[in-house]
């Protein structure tokens, strides 16, 4: 999954499909060796060209 992410190499990557806590703590594990990885308070963000982020991370949003 590294590999891929890597080699797509989008600005703002967040986590949609999980199945729960320990496979959510597993990916962004594996994702801190590469990327940045933040966690936001609210569910929901507003992107637009100019607001992504200058290098790649990878955002997490809380789960309902």
């Amino acid at each position: 999954m590294m590999e891929v992410l890597r080699a797509i190499n989008a600005p703002l990557m967040i986590p949609m499909h999980f199945f729960g806590p320990s496979t959510l703590n597993r990916f962004l594990s594996s994702a801190r060796e590469h990327f940045p990885v933040e966690f936001s308070d609210t569910a929901a963000i507003t992107l637009s060209r100019a607001t992504l982020p200058k290098s790649p991370k990878i955002l997490t949003l809380p789960g309902h």
